[in-house]
């Protein structure tokens, strides 16, 4: 509490005010460790300020620093190291020094640059050899599949990687990862080409498409009446494996300004609200699961730092406008196509009684349709 000597002109917050209630994993924080914070710049810091002549002296935090202090101690109790804590503070919104920041970005950056290859490497499977022939792609599946399941942090462990594993039974997931590495390594140019019919690998698309939860539920319907969104899909990898093939984070990292990196991630939590709004309109209408959204949503719910700050290095990589404009452009088509769906359908109900299980011993494309075709009529 402020003394009454003080001078009425001072605001802020004391010690005791922004200590209130804080606790770190049910203990409670102690001056010492505000201070110890403070002088981090993981919350503000306080300004000496005279109680009045023979009175002493007082510390008086901005305002606001409580709750900033209360945002501190929630990320604590997830996270254990100060690093992440810090990147979590100020991926929020909170004032933390920008080194911070650009530390989780430089690790981000090595990642980016140095896993894909790691990967390969470790597969046995040469990078230009690999998905070159059917025998290639089928070896580079199987070594990459052991490395990841390996790896203590990898991808795998994720919640929406998991998801789009569960959908695949195993056995088409080396597949799925394939081409998402390929889409990573910027050498994705389209789905493979049968060497001697010359036709596209439908069984690939298809796993890819399952994988992503387009086989299921109501997006199975969407899928059957739209076969157009497969095409746009496909282009839409293309087109992000160009931009990753053309990608040098560490430049981008390097050239990018301090008030570059606040617009970028101002910009980027926008985007992520926007997105999340979205999804939960569209399953208010189509029930929850419709497209695998239901997993997008938790991913985007649950970003580590690493994963934001490659979002964010992506974002600057390509630039704000360009990336935005393809984002806008594959949501719009996708609101086209709903809007053109609910026409069509006699109500959202219907919708979610259409279910097209991935299956890997399916024989092909017919019974996926016949089941979708016999949702669709019952309509």
């Amino acid at each position: 509490m402020y003394h009454r000597g003080m001078s009425t002109s001072i605001t802020g917050e004391t010690a005791a005010q922004v200590l209130e209630g804080a606790r770190v994993r049910g203990r409670p924080v102690s001056r010492t460790q505000l201070a110890r914070w403070h002088r981090a710049g993981l919350v503000p810091a306080p300004t000496r300020r005279s109680l009045g002549r023979g009175r002493g002296m007082v510390s008086i935090y901005p305002p606001g620093t409580r709750e900033h202090l209360r945002a501190l101690c929630a990320f604590h109790t997830q996270e254990r190291e100060i690093a992440v804590v810090a990147w979590r503070l100020w991926w929020a919104g909170y004032p933390v020094p920008l080194h911070y920041a650009r530390a989780v970005l430089e690790q981000a950056a090595a990642l980016w640059e140095d896993f894909p290859a790691e990967l390969v490497a470790h597969s046995g499977v040469a990078s230009e050899d690999a998905g070159a022939s059917e025998v290639d792609r089928e070896a580079f599946e199987a070594a990459m599949a052991a490395v990841i399941e390996q790896a203590p942090d990898a991808p795998l462990h994720r919640p929406l990687i998991r998801t789009m594993r569960h959908r695949l039974h195993r056995a088409g997931f080396p597949t799925l990862m394939r081409v998402a590495l390929e889409v990573g390594l910027g050498r994705f140019t389209g789905y493979s080409v049968d060497a001697v019919t010359g036709e596209v690998d439908r069984e690939e698309q298809r796993i890819v498409e399952a994988g992503l939860g387009l086989h299921h539920g109501s997006a199975a319907a969407l899928m059957l009446a739209h076969p157009e969104i497969g095409a746009a899909l496909e282009q839409a990898y293309v087109t992000l494996s160009q931009l990753f093939a053309t990608a040098q984070p560490r430049q981008v990292l390097t050239a990018t300004t301090d008030a570059e990196l606040l617009q970028a991630r101002d910009q980027l939590r926008m985007l992520q609200q926007g997105l999340d709004d979205f999804i939960t309109v569209v399953e208010q209408l189509f029930g929850r699961g419709f497209a695998g959204l239901d997993a997008t949503l938790q991913a985007l719910r649950e970003m580590r730092p690493i994963d934001q700050a490659l979002l964010l290095l992506l974002w600057r990589q390509v630039g704000p406008e360009a990336l935005e404009r393809f984002m806008r452009s594959e949501v719009e088509t996708l609101e086209r196509l709903l809007q053109q769906l609910l026409r069509r359908a006699t109500g959202p109900a219907t919708l979610r009684d259409a279910s097209v299980p991935y299956t890997p011993d399916a024989p092909g494309a017919t019974d996926t349709t016949r089941t979708t075709q016999e949702n669709t009529s019952e309509a």
